[in-house]
């Protein structure tokens, strides 16, 4: 995978997939929990505050916070 680019504000990156296709698209993974009892009503599903969050962590010790997925779309 090439590194990303940036060009007329866009940042992307060409994937192995389609080397004549630069993309700025990229997908990312963050799996978080988050204990109700620190939540209030005002935390919607889709606005949880990251501060409140627990971050699972992988065997190698990379935390799954906006980990870089390297590709540009989920099948």
């Amino acid at each position: 995978m090439s590194p990303a680019r940036c060009g007329a504000g866009t940042i992307t990156r060409t994937y192995p997939w389609a080397p004549n296709r630069p993309s700025p698209w990229t997908c990312y993974l963050t799996d978080a929990e988050w204990d109700l009892d620190n939540l209030t009503l005002a935390d919607l599903v889709h606005d949880l505050p990251l501060h409140k969050a627990t971050f699972r962590v992988r065997s190698d010790g990379e935390v799954l916070d906006r980990l870089d997925l390297r590709c540009d779309f989920i099948r």
